[in-house]
């Protein structure tokens, strides 16, 4: 009799311990990416991709925040799915996401992803063409380093501003506490610029252009 009792528990405590087989675990840690330290509060969105012909979808599956210390855990269901999208949010950093296929994840362990979230900040050039004009006037602005990996980021290279009566303005989105840095032409002067602005979180520094 004793020996039913014990394997019944043995039973009760396997049972217990066994891993869903329908749904997904992903933890991790986020961290400043400039500090180290844990990130808190940071928002969690678990996204399906789904496909059908050629129509692309996503729908939100689960949703959690990080810990004091940073750390964070979410369940979502193992639905036959190509893929998934995971995308962390906290106001002034960027949004950082991770793409899954569906091999990508295991039912029988956490899914561990970490994450280093980094602070944002903005440089918007001013641009004016300022009189006497001419319609021979062209400005060239060279961005030499700075964020590239984002969706609103400013790709490295030429940006050209041709013609009299220019008025607008070009932001960039830069990882804070990093220097944005740039080379400016005034071709018809002609006059050169070699300069650099180092980028706060959470705030837009203007940077004036009048040739």
């Amino acid at each position: 009799m004793k020996w039913i009792s014990l394997i019944a528990l043995l039973l009760l405590f396997a049972s217990c311990n066994k891993r869903s087989t329908t749904e997904f675990t992903v933890m991790g840690q986020i961290n400043h990416y400039t500090t180290g330290s844990g990130l808190d509060g940071v928002t969690i969105l678990v996204y399906e991709n789904t496909s059908s012909g050629m129509n692309v979808g996503q729908s939100l599956i689960g949703t959690t925040s990080s810990n004091s210390d940073g750390s964070y855990s979410i369940v979502f269901p193992r639905n036959l799915v190509e893929s998934y999208t995971i995308r962390f949010y906290k106001e002034g950093y960027f949004l950082e996401e991770v793409f899954l296929n569906f091999s990508d994840l295991h039912t029988d362990e956490d899914n561990i992803i970490n994450i280093n979230q980094r602070p944002i900040g903005w440089i918007r050039f001013v641009i004016e063409n300022v009189a006497p004009t001419d319609p021979q006037d062209q400005l060239k602005i060279y961005k030499e380093s700075g964020t590239t990996n984002c969706a609103d980021c400013c790709p490295d290279g030429y940006y050209y501003y041709d013609g009299a009566n220019i008025n607008t303005t070009m932001t960039c989105p830069n990882v804070a506490g990093e220097y944005f840095v740039f080379r400016i032409w005034d071709v018809l002067q002609p006059s050169y610029t070699f300069d650099s602005v180092l980028i706060v979180q959470n705030d837009t520094i203007d940077y004036v252009v009048h040739y």
